[in-house]
């Protein structure tokens, strides 16, 4: 029996969960729940595109509900577990609200409940996300596989140690960011060689792409380190040595400093 998914909260995130799973046909549009108490008209809109089912509260879709996957923010949390317990039972609860560990959960449904940390990033809305994965002990084989099986709806799927997830939400969370920032930069430095703004966006964004496809797809480049790539690809005159040269790496490694300092503050919500 198809188990029956119960989602709170539709924002990007959840709400591109639901058109990507009813567009896949992972499970059926009936067999989906959504609710969102403070955005009904949006909570509408989405079940008149998808033909979901929506719930008039959180307690209504929990009880419902087989699956419950919590698409709300951290500060929120606490809330809405204790509205759910109640109507909770043994569902299978998958939580991507960042810093909020698997023990806030545990500490008001139960130490034998079924909670699973997932954190994905904004590329599941275009099918390319990346997920990390963690979950509480003694979770059953075929709940891990589950769940594996529908965040590959999405993109690309990694299982992790719970003590490194805030660590981890700078490569997930906040690293497309970083990339739209390059985009930019190699679009605008392009057009002052005269090339169209468009046109510089479009190569831009397809020569980023197809490079992290060949890293991920090749396994032959999977096995050699990264900087071996960027030489054995630079033009004669070693024009990677300029983004050294120019700070890059202190760029990033600034960045993702300071995204993991931030992480880590979401647990003490």
């Amino acid at each position: 029996m198809e188990r029956k998914i119960g989602f709170i909260g539709v924002g990007s995130i959840g709400s591109a969960m639901i058109r990507a799973l009813v567009k896949s046909g992972f499970t059926k549009a009936a067999n989906i729940y959504a609710s969102n108490n403070s955005h009904m008209d949006k909570l509408r809109e989405l079940r008149d595109e998808t033909g979901i089912s929506i719930c008039k509260n959180n307690t209504e879709l929990a009880a419902s509900s087989d699956v419950i996957v919590m698409a709300v923010k951290p500060q929120s949390i606490k809330n809405v577990i204790e509205e759910i317990k109640e109507s909770f039972g043994n569902k299978l609860l998958i939580t991507l609200a960042a810093g909020v560990t698997i023990k806030v959960f545990e500490d008001i449904l139960g130490t034998g409940s079924r909670i699973f940390r997932a954190m994905p990033n904004l590329p599941v809305l275009v099918g390319e996300g990346m997920t990390i994965i963690t979950y509480n002990a003694g979770m059953e084989d075929s709940d891990i596989k589950y769940v594996k099986l529908l965040f590959e709806e999405f993109g690309r799927v990694e299982e992790m140690d719970e003590s490194l997830l805030s660590t981890v939400i700078s490569l997930t969370a906040s690293s497309p960011a970083y990339v739209f920032m390059l985009l930019e930069a190699m679009a605008a430095s392009a057009v002052k060689t005269g090339l169209p703004l468009e046109l510089a966006y479009k190569i831009s964004a397809q020569s980023i792409l197809g490079s992290a496809k060949m890293y991920l797809e090749d396994r032959q480049n999977i096995d050699s380190p990264v900087n071996e790539l960027s030489v054995s690809m630079d033009l004669p005159d070693n024009t990677s040595v300029l983004f050294n040269q120019n700070r890059i790496r202190n760029a990033v490694d600034e960045a993702i400093d300071a995204c993991n300092k931030k992480a880590w503050e979401f647990e003490k919500i």
